[in-house]
């Protein structure tokens, strides 16, 4: 190849560096093999100096040297342009041009509170936290998406922590000192009460409110006037009775025995069943029948039998 430049000098060979320009220059660079083989390309010099001259993409009859521009494919002679390339980027081709792409991000397994952007674990899994409330102590559990944790309440207004008790279904909740527990809610009372039962074997019946003397052997319904539940049945006597026998108290619904019910030696003080429930609707009736497994000494005396009504 023969590089020529303005005042016709040419060279053979590997083309020498120009000189360095003062304003864009003209070259003819011959592109046959032979001096004799008619042809020339213009090539333009860029003003500003760089000696990695190399050949960009034409454009008409006119090819620039300066810096690398592009990369030629393998496979072709297509030179694909150089687009912005920020810095930590890696080299990609997007239709016509080389530009640079943040690294590809292989994702592995996460904690529940992976940053999804950075993937990224800010919290760790098995440490202890603290939460809204305050300080809670840590399950067994090795993982913040388990559920075993004891957790606290920030009451409003306040500095002090609440810890969350036992809460059955349907019970409404009270603080208690400092912690909020599950109470039963009693929407009303029934009560039952008689000077005693008699010492026979014979079913009695205690009246509603309180009667002197012994129980009748019939008892006299309390009508249900809406649904709800009837729990905690108690009984407490003024004086105990003499004897060994199981004196039993039952509630009866629409004249059927309930879960509802307790046995008591005659010597006892008091008695209750804190764990069954009756469900009632309106238009049932309830009653309280009083049984002794065997006959006793001397009955208890001033019986009085309560229960509680609410949802």
């Amino acid at each position: 190849m023969t590089v020529r430049d303005k005042t016709g000098t040419s060279g053979r060979g590997t083309p020498r560096v120009p000189p360095p320009p003062v304003s864009d220059e003209d070259w003819k660079v011959k592109v046959s093999g032979a001096d004799t083989t008619p042809g020339f390309l213009n090539v333009k010099i860029p003003s500003t100096l760089n000696l990695s001259w190399t050949i960009g993409t034409p454009g008409g009859n006119e090819q620039w040297l300066g810096s690398v521009v592009g990369i030629t494919e393998p496979s072709g002679s297509t030179v694909l342009p150089f687009g912005a390339i920020p810095a930590g980027s890696v080299l990609a081709r997007v239709g016509g041009f080389v530009v640079g792409v943040p690294p590809v991000f292989t994702p592995t397994a996460h904690a529940p509170t992976h940053r999804p952007a950075t993937g990224t674990d800010p919290l760790a899994t098995a440490a202890p936290a603290q939460g809204i409330g305050g300080g809670n102590s840590t399950g067994v559990a090795d993982s913040f998406a388990r559920s075993d944790h004891d957790h606290t309440i920030r009451e409003t207004g306040g500095l002090t922590d609440l810890t969350v008790g036992i809460i059955a279904d349907g019970q409404a909740v009270v603080r208690s000192g400092t912690s909020l527990v599950g109470v039963n809610v009693a929407g009303g009372t029934y009560f039952w009460g008689a000077g005693n039962v008699a010492t026979t074997a014979v079913t009695r019946f205690l009246q509603p409110g309180y009667q002197t003397g012994v129980a009748p052997t019939t008892g006299v319904r309390i009508p249900i006037r809406r649904a709800g539940t009837i729990r905690n049945l108690t009984m407490q006597n003024r004086v105990v009775g003499v004897g060994a026998a199981i004196i039993t108290f039952t509630l009866l619904k629409n004249g059927v025995a309930t879960a509802l019910t307790f046995g008591v030696a005659a010597t006892a003080a008091s008695g209750s069943d804190a764990v069954n429930t009756v469900a009632v609707v309106a238009g049932d009736f309830i009653e309280m029948r009083v049984t002794k497994a065997a006959v006793i000494t001397t009955s208890p005396t001033d019986i009085e039998v309560a229960v509680d009504f609410g949802p």
